[in-house]
């Protein structure tokens, strides 16, 4: 078998999840080959999804030493240094791509999936740099996520989350980079009318606490077509219906007082009283 053959195998691993074998090809070629860049470039993308900040950044480096062309090294180079806390490093990839101390270019909110175990989340972030974004919506507790944690995102489109029949493109969550202080309560609230809802929303919103109906789950379409991209509807395709009058909701807040402090005060404006509250994280 030779090179590009061995090559194309690495590839074939990596798409089936089998990172050793992926691993063991790209270094027995990088041995044979040592001045072609493939090899070294399929290597820093696995050690980015193992989450893996040295590795990714070392042969990330490799790749652009040997093609400095290649994008998409120099951008995980600057997730590598980002997760690293390698300033001087991120300064100098973000400033190649024009980004660095240019927030104005950045959009306000982003799409991202999170993956735990055989589940997903759909959540939005507020982007702060190109590979960090704040989480604005309240995760599920089992991908052990909170509101309001900044985490890393990668640069690569993995799906579409379509809103109100607009496609925003998604990207994959590459770990926490630093952790809130919110935790995450639920409870089943029940209600008079809709609009008690938006109600509790916005007592959640001006108390500067996050607020989420999980009634609503994220559906994912998977198209037939091989290598088209995932699209993901969320709660605006999922009407309520008129006669629906127990939700089940999250709030993120710093303490259950406040959480419970909040509920109360929606009880009182909605005439709606809320279940038994859980804390999660």
């Amino acid at each position: 078998m030779d090179i590009a053959e061995l090559y194309q195998k690495a590839e074939a691993y990596h798409q089936q999840g089998d990172v050793y074998n992926a691993v063991k090809l790209c270094k027995r070629i990088i041995k044979s080959v040592p001045e072609w860049h493939l090899p070294y470039a399929l290597l820093g993308n696995l050690y980015k999804y193992q989450r893996d900040w040295k590795a990714t950044l070392h042969y990330n480096k490799k790749t652009v030493a040997l093609n400095a062309s290649d994008q998409t090294a120099w951008w995980n180079i600057g997730i590598a240094a980002t997760a690293l806390k390698k300033e001087r490093i991120k300064k100098n990839v973000w400033n190649k791509f024009g980004l660095e101390d240019n927030n104005q270019k950045l959009p306000k909110l982003k799409s991202i999936r999170i993956s735990f175990g055989k589940q997903f989340d759909i959540l939005w972030v507020r982007p702060i740099d190109p590979v960090r974004g704040i989480i604005e919506s309240i995760p599920s507790p089992a991908s052990e996520r909170r509101f309001r944690d900044v985490v890393l995102i990668d640069g690569a489109v993995a799906g579409y989350n379509v809103v109100k029949q607009k496609k925003y493109p998604v990207y994959e969550e590459l770990g926490v980079f630093k952790r809130s202080h919110y935790r995450t309560f639920s409870c089943q609230i029940y209600i008079q009318q809709t609009e008690d809802i938006a109600s509790l929303e916005k007592l959640c919103q001006e108390a500067d606490l996050g607020f989420e109906n999980w009634s609503n789950l994220t559906r994912v379409f998977v198209p037939r077509l091989e290598y088209t991209l995932p699209e993901y509807y969320g709660k605006d395709m999922m009407p309520l219906a008129a006669n629906l009058q127990a939700l089940h909701i999250a709030i993120a807040a710093p303490t259950l007082q406040e959480a419970e402090m909040v509920l109360r005060s929606w009880q009182v404006i909605s005439l709606g009283y809320f279940g038994y509250l859980s804390t999660h994280l």
